[in-house]
């Protein structure tokens, strides 16, 4: 017989067996791995299930004593009334089994499937039982948060009843509950295709990049392999806009698959505005990996300066090194100046000293500069403090204004071409007394204007 050749079992086999023939069965096809596999040993499965009710009620049926027949000349008996089948007791109904059965079967993603399943059991023709059963799924939903589609969900829901504010459910966590087990439904290896095509990135180096970072984000914290990966600074930046991507920032909402080391990790080396822990480390092995790879490029280039049979030259070795070494050093004073530019255009920090230097930055460089100018033997000794004042005053001073591209771009440029030129007029003998005061002004009352668009802040509240 069908169903019980299916299960791999004799057509006399008992409930008890049928169950534990499936549950066997199941744990080969998986409703994520082959749904149409798990759709047929399900429809086995519960045609096993009847045809073993029905042999049980059959014998009952035939076990009751038969009525002799009427007589002709007797009276015709009264009709019977039909036999209804009623559904099974609630102490028949296995409840931690249905809640597992169903998260599996809701797995696969088909509400249509799913809804005619729950329609087809007996035991939940009872409404205490199918109030229970609802309840133990809802809270099995919040225990393990398995993946499901928001179709098959919202199909559950509404055939328990548990789909409005009345059932005593918090709305707000069930929305929250479902973007989750929605999130990890999507985010299944089975279905890394309908993803990609969600997030548009059905191009092959988009599918391979999608590909990369999930495998990434779901490996537990190796440093060698993250290390690995760190090389190349896009890649942290290609987590940020995925993880943003899928969950819109709200990290509580990415599934237990996720390890969250990895994920601290790379979105606190994707954040530009702070200088972090893993920015630090990232920094320093990419450094570590140039001068590395230096030494064989410095080799080849003394190899060939020595000429056939000269050996190496140690000095082009030497000068590969150090112009990497330079080309590093730049690079950190560049993201050190750069990071010190977002410090100080961006709002106040919180906490009063660090208010207070944030507030005052400007005017402090502008005083240390002018003071070294001055009292320094040394020409334009103060210029790196008035030239690095200057520019942090007219960025505070230019943030949030309307203003051209090209006007900005000029401004810039004439804000880094201010310290050549002083060095060309102090060698010439040309730069007069007054050239550093104005700079200093123009620091000051860039400083002076930006701190006058953001006295509203400043104002005390108004006592209505």
């Amino acid at each position: 017989m069908w169903p019980f050749g299916e299960l791999g079992l004799a057509v006399d086999a008992d409930e008890r067996a049928i169950k534990r023939a499936y549950a066997a069965r199941l744990r080969q096809t998986r409703p994520e791995d082959d749904p149409q596999g798990f759709q047929a040993l399900h429809a086995a499965y519960q045609a096993a299930l009847a045809s073993c009710r029905r042999r049980e009620v059959v014998p009952a049926e035939a076990a009751r004593p038969v009525a002799p027949m009427p007589a002709p000349d007797d009276p015709p008996a009264p009709a019977r009334p039909a036999i209804t089948v009623p559904p099974l007791p609630a102490a028949c109904f296995d409840l931690d089994g249905f809640v597992q059965e169903a998260i599996s079967l809701a797995g696969a993603g088909n509400p249509t499937a799913l809804d005619r399943w729950l329609r087809g059991i007996e035991a939940l023709w009872s409404l205490d039982t199918k109030a229970r059963a609802g309840h133990a799924l809802v809270s099995a939903f919040y225990r393990q948060v398995p993946p499901m589609p928001e179709a098959c969900l919202d199909a559950l829901l509404a055939f328990f009843g548990l789909d409005n504010t009345l059932t005593g459910h918090d709305p707000l966590a069930l929305h929250q509950l479902r973007r989750r087990m929605d999130l990890a439904f999507h985010l299944m290896p089975a279905r890394r295709s309908q993803l990609a095509g969600r997030l548009r990135m059905d191009a092959r180096p988009a599918r391979r990049t999608l590909d990369e970072v999930l495998g990434q984000l779901q490996r537990p914290f190796r440093w060698p392999q993250v290390l690995l990966r760190g090389l190349f600074p896009a890649f942290g930046r290609e987590i940020g806009k995925l993880v943003q991507c899928l969950c819109g920032g709200h990290l509580e909402l990415l599934p237990a698959g996720i390890d969250r080391r990895q994920l601290d990790f790379w979105l606190r080396a994707a954040d530009v505005r702070f200088i972090s822990r893993p920015r630090l480390v990232l920094a320093g092995a990419r450094t570590l990996v140039a001068l590395l790879l230096s030494l064989p490029v410095g080799l080849l280039f003394g190899w060939v300066a020595a000429g056939p049979g000269g050996g190496i030259d140690a000095a082009p070795v030497g000068a590969t090194a150090l112009v990497v070494a330079l080309v590093c050093v730049l690079f950190f004073l560049f993201a050190a100046w750069a990071q010190l530019l977002r410090w100080q255009v961006g709002p106040a920090p919180a906490g009063r000293w660090p208010g207070r230097l944030h507030l005052a930055l400007v005017p402090l460089l502008t005083g240390v500069g002018l003071v070294m100018e001055y009292m320094v033997d040394t020409p334009l000794a103060g210029w790196p403090m008035l030239l690095l004042a200057t520019w942090l005053a007219l960025a505070r001073a230019l943030r949030g204004l309307d203003i051209p591209g090209s006007v900005r771009t000029w401004l810039w440029i004439g804000a880094v071409m201010i310290s050549p030129v002083a060095r060309v007029l102090a060698a010439s003998g040309l730069q007069p007394e007054w050239f550093t005061g104005v700079f200093a002004g123009i620091a000051l009352c860039g400083w002076a204007a930006a701190l006058w668009r953001q006295r509203r802040a400043w104002r005390p509240a108004r006592v209505r």
